[in-house]
């Protein structure tokens, strides 16, 4: 990681400032605590990077339930539809209002009604 790239060259920094003002008792004094430091923090990205796959794990769990639960309401509005076989003289209008609902509404679940004007007797369409 980045991270600890970052961490192992401020170690080597404060060692090669520290060289030219202590003797060597005290550089490996100062060399053994960063390298607890170092080794504390890879321990610490470890469990940063564990807990990060964990909620991963859950995200993508969570996102398919998401998914499952939308294609069950679809397929539920689906069937909530009523269908309706177009007589002589209906018109959109009649149609909603029977059904009360609005013509919009109407021209919404039929997107293959391609002239509102022009209804085809004996044709299908959907309603509420």
């Amino acid at each position: 990681m980045n991270f600890k790239r970052i961490t192992l060259s401020m170690a080597v920094l404060s060692l090669v400032s520290i060289a030219g003002c202590a003797s060597n008792d005290e550089l490996i004094a100062t060399q053994e605590q960063q390298q607890q430091q170092i080794t504390q923090l890879q321990s610490q990205i470890e469990r940063v990077e564990q807990k990060t796959q964990q909620q991963e794990q859950a995200i993508q769990s969570a996102s398919q339930k998401a998914r499952v639960a939308l294609a069950e309401q679809a397929a539920i509005k689906e069937q909530e539809s009523r269908h309706y076989v177009i007589k002589e003289n209906d018109t959109l209008y009649s149609i909603a209002k029977e059904y009360q609902m609005t013509i919009d509404a109407l021209m919404q679940l039929n997107t293959q009604i391609s002239n509102p004007k022009r209804l085809l007797i004996g044709s299908t369409i959907r309603v509420k």
